[in-house]
């Protein structure tokens, strides 16, 4: 009896420690206002109470594209592109999705695939366009399948750059315990030692097949999401509900919409195999690699993709 009494008294110490000793460790974050970080050119967006950081580029007349960045990413993905873009007459409309950038991380916003989209719907309405071209990269190719899913005839073209349509996605179950407080400070204690800026250096480096070209302006902007309050709420809540209603491949096969895939054949977030497979999916796809290439082409090589996406755009998109 004296041993289980000792057994559980151990045990208790265990559990208290684990439900303290988050709470001991310091959450250090800049908490900088998203509008202190946002461009001279930037705008914040309200669509369905949350509030967008958004980015538009080229003539108002022009034919609208919609750029959806991925995980980790913001507006300033596309920062080798909008211009290039706009100067051929396009009209480019590039937002932070909520949880991520200067935009919306508030734990209560429903981040599922599904809601992504209808919001990202909500904003090209706010801005006075009713059909678009869809361009995505890595995960933000899920919000591109759900919005065709849910307006195909609002889309004009697609375009997914390292598409991972069905990669990723938080383990099971994690939705449920990120509703006990100590688990979730716990992760918060986690992502801030993965995500320091040394961490999202590394990140961002590998995700290139050759960084080299990378400057601290580009390594900058994709520290500056990391810097406002609450980011670590959105990248949690992104992952809480990341599960729900996953997009797959299959559910772009009967769409007839004109498609541009465009992979890099060194991509080590997402093989060059899945952009191949989503490329012979679509009736109308075309498939475009290229070499020595990582998971970034439109940064890496963005001169050449800006010409072939302006080139593929002109040919296909009425």
């Amino acid at each position: 009896m004296r041993r289980f009494r000792t057994l559980f008294i151990i045990l208790g110490i265990v559990m208290a420690l684990l439900v303290v000793t988050p709470y001991l460790i310091p959450l250090d974050a800049a908490n900088i206002p998203p509008a202190e970080l946002a461009d001279p050119e930037g705008e914040f967006i309200e669509v369905d109470g949350v509030s967008l950081y958004v980015r538009q580029t080229g003539p108002e007349d022009g034919v609208p594209i919609l750029m959806l960045h991925g995980l980790l990413g913001t507006t300033e993905v596309w920062r080798y592109n909008r211009d290039a873009m706009a100067a051929a007459g396009y009209r480019v409309i590039a937002y932070d999705r909520p949880g991520g950038g200067l935009s919306d991380k508030r734990w209560e916003i429903d981040y599922t695939q599904a809601a992504q989209a209808e919001l990202a719907w909500g904003l090209l309405d706010a801005v006075g366009v009713e059909r678009a071209v869809l361009l995505s990269h890595s995960a933000g190719a899920k919000i591109l399948t759900q919005m065709v899913m849910q307006q195909p005839d609002q889309v004009r073209g697609l375009v997914l750059v390292a598409p991972a349509i069905e990669e990723g996605g938080g383990p099971a179950g994690v939705d449920r315990l990120l509703v006990l407080p100590p688990v979730t400070r716990w992760m918060q204690v986690g992502l801030r030692v993965i995500f320091s800026e040394e961490g999202v250096r590394s990140v961002i480096s590998d995700v290139h097949a050759d960084p080299s070209f990378l400057s601290e302006d580009d390594y900058a902007v994709y520290l500056r999401g990391f810097q406002t309050p609450n980011w670590d709420t959105g990248f949690l809540a992104l992952t809480r509900d990341s599960g729900y209603g996953q997009a797959k491949v299959a559910d772009l096969a009967d769409t007839t919409i004109p498609a541009l895939v465009v992979h890099g054949d060194l991509d080590s977030v997402v093989p060059v195999e899945t952009g191949r497979q989503v490329a012979a999916t679509l009736v109308n796809g075309t498939l475009i690699e290229y070499e020595n290439v990582g998971h970034q082409p439109m940064e890496e090589v963005a001169g050449r993709f800006n010409e072939d996406l302006i080139g593929w755009l002109g040919s296909v998109v009425k």
